[in-house]
């Protein structure tokens, strides 16, 4: 499934690379504007970094690493937990000390938090409150602004899924007189479409076309399984949380920029994997 998987994807990246640099010619302005140095200020630069980085009394890998590492392990320990529970013999896992103990480790609000708590402990030990709050109050401002319209476009999301649409569109797909390996691309299509998240549109892909290509003859369920994943690439723009991650950490905010910048490469990947979808099929 992985290596169909990647398999799928490299053809994808080719073509979105391509677009990338037809996009960065026809359209220079979407790309910052980078200043000509000659090379000798690159060495006077690079000199002025390794002195103040000598100066300054820098925390160690491990140090460096703690912030990052911690909610990962965190975060696994208690999948694993949940795993084990479900064995013979760990039935009782979960309502151990243990298991409640890093169930509430493990839940990814607090991971992070404490991820955060070890950074400002370990990584600015000489830096005063007043400044710490003030780097602090700069990361809330740049990522404020995500987290809203991240959470905004979620929600239409949600409006959009619980009154029904997503289905209703997919389930009349499924009735289509279509290719059966075809049916999840295209269910994930219009559920991407309707209510912008990708994992939801695979989900309901799946769910919906799994009872009606498994009693066909002859059905290839590894390129139906691709096809509800690759369906779900299709033109991601206002309603998906990810269109808004992207086009805000990268500044861009013209709707023609980001469109352009996000929601064709998404489209032409959603093309180019329908024609792999289709080879795989015929191959196998």
């Amino acid at each position: 499934m992985m290596l169909a998987g990647l398999t799928l994807a490299m053809p994808c990246v080719v073509g979105i690379v391509l677009y990338a640099r037809w996009l960065g010619k026809k359209y220079p302005d979407f790309q910052p504007a980078m200043e000509d140095e000659a090379p000798q200020d690159l060495r006077a630069a690079r000199d002025n970094y390794l002195a103040e980085k000598g100066a300054k009394a820098l925390p160690g890998l491990t140090l460096s690493l703690l912030p990052i590492v911690t909610p990962i392990a965190l975060i696994f320990i208690n999948a694993v937990n949940g795993m084990l529970a479900k064995l013979d013999g760990f039935s009782g896992l979960t309502d151990s000390l243990w298991g409640q103990t890093f169930a509430f480790l493990g839940s990814p609000v607090i991971a992070l938090a404490i991820s955060v708590l070890l950074a400002v402990s370990t990584l600015m030990p000489k830096v005063d409150k007043q400044q710490t709050l003030e780097r602090l109050e700069e990361g809330l401002q740049s990522a404020g602004i995500i987290l809203l319209v991240t959470g905004a476009g979620g929600a239409l999301g949600a409006v959009l899924r619980e009154s029904g649409t997503g289905n209703l569109l997919a389930q009349h797909v499924a009735s289509l007189p279509l290719s059966p390996v075809l049916i999840p691309f295209f269910i994930a299509t219009l559920v991407r479409l309707i209510q912008g998240s990708g994992t939801v549109a695979m989900i309901t892909a799946a769910s919906i076309s799994a009872p009606i290509v498994s009693q066909l003859p002859g059905i290839n369920m590894l390129a139906a399984a691709q096809a509800a994943t690759m369906g779900a690439l299709f033109f991601s723009y206002f309603n998906d949380s990810m269109f808004w991650v992207v086009n805000r950490m990268m500044g861009i905010k013209d709707v023609k920029q980001q469109i352009m910048v996000w929601s064709v490469p998404t489209t032409i990947a959603w093309a180019i994997s329908l024609v792999g979808v289709v080879l795989l099929d015929w191959l196998l």
